[in-house]
């Protein structure tokens, strides 16, 4: 299940902040003094992608003890209090860069980002994060796979992949993509990204709230 994102600010004087929870329907927490760093932790520790309009140093201190896997995590940007910067900051590959574009896109300012891929691939998609209704099920094999891509290294995809159409392609290419509804096994030669092709209906009374439903 996809997380809302949380938009966290010391205030909102200047509306800001509410422009860029709307602008990614967000939840805006404003959190002052000693409950800055219990709400970073918080909405770390629940997997929700967070927007944090407060200091760079702050956020890495907080969540620096938290971190694990690149793949655990969720997303996080760091945004200019007036939004005239949007820092992709964790989990760029996975939700991180999107966030960020999304909202200089809708308020005008400038994404900051040191992602090779992300500045290759098209779209604001690393081959990583795909866009909504897809996903890499071979994550452990980007890496390599990637920089053969960025070394010039052609790749021949299966299927429909149009966010990657400006990846260099050759029917003859090792390096392989494939875009299936099936259980594949992948390797550092062959991505895989299985399409959310199908649907589970859960039929509940009326008022049930989300939580009883997942448990």
């Amino acid at each position: 299940m996809v997380k809302r994102p949380v938009v966290i600010a010391r205030g909102d004087s200047n509306k800001v902040p509410s422009k860029v929870a709307a602008a990614i329907d967000a939840e805006l927490i404003l959190a002052r003094g000693e409950n800055l760093v219990p709400a970073l932790k918080a909405a770390y520790r629940s997997g929700r992608p967070i927007i944090a309009m407060i200091a760079i140093p702050i956020v890495i201190r907080t969540l620096a003890p938290l971190l694990g896997s690149k793949y655990d995590g969720p997303p996080v940007v760091v945004c200019h209090y007036q939004a005239r910067f949007v820092i992709p900051l964790l989990g760029t590959s996975h939700g991180g860069h999107r966030l960020a574009k999304q909202i200089t896109e809708k308020l005008g300012g400038e994404l900051v980002s040191s992602g090779v891929t992300n500045q290759l691939f098209n779209a604001g998609n690393a081959l990583d994060d795909p866009p909504d209704g897809y996903h890499l099920s071979n994550h452990m094999d980007y890496k390599d796979f990637a920089v053969r891509v960025l070394d010039g290294e052609p790749v021949r995809i299966e299927g429909h992949a149009p966010w990657l159409s400006d990846l260099p392609q050759s029917p003859d290419a090792k390096l392989k993509i494939s875009i299936t509804h099936q259980d594949i096994e992948g390797s550092t030669e062959h991505l895989v990204f299985i399409a959310s092709t199908l649907a589970v209906g859960l039929g509940c009374e009326r008022g049930v709230s989300a939580d009883e439903i997942d448990t």
